[in-house]
């Protein structure tokens, strides 16, 4: 009879505690040249779920320009619980911003500026590489710590708009992860194609 809950227990814990983990992997056109990639990463692990994302571009504009972004993201019982956003354009930081779960909401910090936020987020940037944003009317960019309305244009097509610049992204899925983005920004517009799922 020991032997028998013993095997119970393990099995439990086995369970309770196992990983899950994805990595996605995109490839960053502007019009037909290939300018960089994106990486995003997601480990799940009981109730937490940690996402990276690495980006990096190459391009010539009038200089040669070296931009790389990274975001780590925590979730917990699927509430964002931190966040942190760094970029640097040719090695040096260019932009930073961080979000923490306080009591009362959220502490904001970005590039210095500190402000606060007083609602749970259940949908930030980072799980639009993960989760079709069905039924979501807004996502919160960790990046600029503001969120951006969604519109579902169809059943796999969504767009955002950034209120702080009115820039409209558009998102393609497949039947859960992202197949295809357009990032429109103030010096380009670009798209991000899926080439791999590990």
């Amino acid at each position: 009879m020991n032997i028998v809950r013993n095997i119970l227990i393990f099995l439990f814990i086995s369970f309770a505690t196992s990983t899950y983990s994805q990595t996605i992997h995109y490839v960053i056109h502007s019009g037909d040249l290939s300018i960089g990639t994106v990486t995003a990463y997601k480990t799940i692990s009981g109730d937490t779920m940690r996402i990276n994302t690495i980006s990096e571009v190459k391009t010539r504009l009038f200089i040669d320009i070296n931009i790389k972004y990274q975001v780590s993201c925590i979730y917990i019982n699927n509430i964002l619980n931190s966040s942190h956003c760094t970029s640097y354009e040719n090695g040096n930081l260019h932009s930073s911003s961080s979000i923490t779960r306080t009591a009362n909401g959220y502490s904001i910090i970005v590039n210095g500026t500190h402000s606060t936020y007083n609602d749970d987020i259940c949908y930030s940037g980072s799980l639009l590489y993960f989760k079709k944003p069905k039924d979501i009317d807004a996502v919160f960019s960790e990046f600029d710590g503001v969120n951006k309305t969604v519109t579902e244009i169809s059943a796999n097509h969504f767009q955002t708009v950034n209120p702080k610049n009115g820039h409209i992204n558009d998102y393609y899925y497949g039947d859960i992860l992202l197949l295809r983005a357009q990032i429109r920004n103030t010096l380009m517009t670009f798209t991000l194609k899926q080439v791999s799922v590990d």
